[in-house]
C-alpha cells in the first residue's frame, strides 16, 4: 500500500465513536507513562494506530473499513406527476 491510501485512511471517515477511540488511546498511553508500564504503552500505541488508520486487529489490511464509493453513472431526473384527489 502507498502514502495516498495511508492519507486517505487518515484524514475520512471520522465519526464519534472513531474519536471516542482516539481519545482512550491518549489514555491508555498517557497512563503507561504515568505507570512505567511498556506493555501496557505497546498495547496504547496499537490501539492509536488502529484508530489513526481506521483497521481492525485483523492485520495486513483485512479488517480497513472500506470506502464508500458514490456511483454518478445512474443518476436520472425524475418527472413526477401531481395527483389530485377528486371529491
Amino acid at each position: 500500500m502507498n502514502l495516498e491510501y495511508y492519507k486517505q485512511q487518515l484524514l475520512s471517515n471520522w465519526n464519534i465513536m472513531r474519536v471516542v477511540k482516539l481519545f482512550l488511546s491518549f489514555v491508555i498511553l498517557f497512563q503507561s507513562v504515568q505507570q512505567h508500564d511498556m506493555m501496557f504503552g505497546f498495547l496504547g500505541g496499537v490501539f492509536l494506530t488502529q484508530t489513526l488508520l481506521n483497521m481492525g486487529c485483523c492485520g495486513v489490511g483485512s479488517c480497513a473499513v472500506p470506502l464508500k464509493k458514490v456511483n454518478t453513472e445512474n443518476v436520472h431526473d425524475i418527472e413526477f406527476e401531481e395527483i389530485k384527489e377528486i371529491k
